[in-house]
């Protein structure tokens, strides 16, 4: 296998130079591979003599927004975000919201020394110099020297004060690489590259990226290692993505195509936290992390073609420069969880627009009802929406994390919002058809969108909120679903009236069990569970309507065998309200 030459071999990199020197840290935005690539400066905005609410004023002039898309009228600034090689970094980014990505990387606001990026980049830098040391030399004395140096160079002077910042960065960026003596022994690593750059195509596309160090292993193949310096392990993978593993896999196609063999391993070494994690890099992540790579590729190009970014609200708009002022984020709900953002006042953006779809004018055509259920809009980017051999428009549509609502200003349909939907929808195909009723488009929406009002219903009566994306979204259609099975959907109603007097008991008992729930949660379980099921059952038994008696005081009929008799539970299928009144009563015993 063919492997770069020992680092000692290697001419010494200009990495600290690309990244703009020890003492000029990134800023904020420039994070994992772009912190070493160019800055893309622009004159007007970094005029020093311009205070953060002028430029921002520059800046904002520079777009509009169209509803709830952001337009960029300023082609050097459409130039300066698209006209770049793509990097793990700006998939990541732009596997979510485009827009926050767009300004986080134009925002004009000086870095802070303290930020974790920043204190990130000084951790590399020790740790690069670090293991450009002969092995029998890389002690923690000789790290600690190193970081001295680092922290002279980025914060030079003798006042008192510099010398405050410099002790207090020194401090934090040494916590933030000291447990990589406790993940590996440096003097026994064999090195065989740092700060290597690799930069080819994955298929198809231009990729830029800087490998943190490459080792031979006991067998000579190499060894992808990468630092991180994160407070936590990355969690719940299967929901957040998993950005620092991307990372990794796309290192390992580029560096099977330059060396035309696939490195043995990579690891992610957490540097603040002592640990280390062994990447996956079977075929089939390998696949998914490439196809990743190629659509967020797409994407960018779209942008540049366009000059529309599309934001795409997610748990983290409320850490974004532009929640004061994004239509989307507000009218996701979002709002400022830092405390830091600007007033909307400093982003006066203008619009150009109220609204990004607007509702179709009187006259206009509408697919037709005889077809299949689909979407009915066309795909974004101005191409012609496909069609179903029917001749109905289906929307192409791009897929994100599931946490994302939106990808490319449409559903996502791998967000949860999408699963709940699809959900609903289910439901309202399998109680037609359950019941003989013909499925036609108007049908199958109008049943889902009443099961979809009862759950939104009972979500916005518990939580306020009626996104399809939260989980009290879930938990109320799980409860609605049990809930059908005694209170089946009266298909057979003739009335609009029974119809609300049903969803009105379905909600109240959804109601119910999650207040009972909640109270497991809350108050835990009671002192004497036998004691407690057993009055309460027989309270409840004693209490029962029988059909067509309104005397709630009369007992049940005992069984043919002399015991207790309780109402039959009711069928699935086509019931008028009118054959409920048991159940109602039965709600309203608990005080719904």
């Amino acid at each position: 296998m063919h492997t770069p030459p020992r680092d000692g071999d290697q001419p010494e990199r200009p990495a600290e130079a690309a990244r703009g020197g020890a003492g000029n840290p990134t800023g904020p935005g420039r994070t994992g591979d772009e912190r070493r690539g160019d800055a893309r400066r622009d004159p007007e905005l970094d005029d020093p003599n311009l205070d953060l609410r002028t430029r921002l004023a520059i800046l904002s002039a520079r777009f509009a927004w169209d509803g709830q898309a952001l337009a960029v009228g300023h082609e050097p600034t459409l130039r300066r975000l698209t006209d770049r090689t793509m990097s793990a970094s700006t998939m990541h980014a732009l596997e979510g919201c485009a827009t926050r990505w767009a300004f986080e990387k134009l925002w004009p606001a000086a870095p802070d020394p303290f930020s974790p990026n920043i204190l990130g980049n000084g951790a590399h830098t020790v740790l690069e110099r670090f293991y450009g040391l002969p092995p029998a030399d890389r002690s923690i004395g000789s790290a600690m020297t190193i970081l001295r140096q680092v922290s002279a160079e980025t914060f030079p002077g003798v006042d008192p004060l510099t010398g405050a910042v410099r002790d207090r960065w020194l401090a934090e960026v040494y916590a933030a690489f000291k447990g990589i003596f406790d993940i590996e022994d440096p003097a026994r690593v064999d090195v065989a590259g740092r700060e290597t750059e690799v930069r080819t195509d994955i298929a198809g596309v231009g990729f830029v990226g800087y490998v943190d160090r490459l080792d031979r292993d006991g067998d000579g193949d190499l060894v992808v290692v990468d630092y991180k310096t994160s407070s936590s392990l990355p969690k719940n993978i299967a929901r957040w993505g998993d950005p620092h593993g991307d990372q990794q896999r796309l290192y390992l196609l580029a560096l099977r195509q330059t060396l035309g063999e696939m490195p043995a391993a990579a690891h992610l070494h957490y540097t603040r936290l002592g640990q280390s994690k062994k990447v996956a890099q079977s075929k089939a992540r390998l696949a998914e992390t490439r196809d990743k790579f190629v659509l967020a590729a797409e994407k960018l190009a779209l942008i540049g073609d366009t000059g529309i970014l599309r934001p795409a609200p997610t748990p983290l708009c409320g850490w974004c420069p532009l929640v004061t002022v994004c239509p989307a984020a507000r009218a996701d709900g979002k709002v400022d969880r830092t405390d830091r953002a600007v007033p909307a006042e400093w982003l006066p953006i203008p619009v150009v627009r109220a609204t990004l779809h607007p509702a179709p004018a009187p006259g206009d055509a509408v697919p037709d009802d005889g077809g299949p259920v689909a979407a009915a809009h066309g795909t974004t980017g101005g191409t012609e929406p496909a069609r179903d051999p029917r001749g109905v428009p289906v929307t192409r549509l791009k897929e994100g994390q599931p946490y994302v609502e939106q990808a490319d200003g449409d559903l996502n349909p791998n967000s949860y919002a999408s699963m709940g939907a699809v959900d609903v929808v289910e439901m309202a195909v399998h109680a037609l058809a359950y019941d003989g009723v013909p499925l036609t488009r108007s049908g199958v929406r109008a049943l889902a969108g009443m099961y979809a009002s009862i759950v939104l219903d009972v979500q916005k009566q518990v939580t306020g909120s009626s996104s399809w994306q939260d989980g009290m979204n879930s938990r109320a259609r799980f409860l609605v679903k049990r809930v059908l099975r005694n209170l089946p959907t009266p298909l057979g109603a003739a009335a609009p009236e029974q119809w609300e007097e049903w969803a009105a008991q379905v909600t109240r008992r959804v109601l119910l069990m999650w207040e009972v729930a909640y109270g497991l949660w809350s108050d835990g379980p009671v002192d004497d569970p036998a004691g407690d099921v057993s009055a309460a059952v027989t309270a409840a038994k004693e209490r029962l309507i029988r059909p067509g008696n309104g005397d709630r005081s009369a007992p049940l009929p005992a069984a043919p065998d002399g015991s207790a008799a309780v109402l039959p539970l009711k069928p699935r299928g086509s019931l008028p309200v009118d054959d409920h009144d048991g159940d109602t009563a039965a709600v309203a015993d608990f005080g719904l």
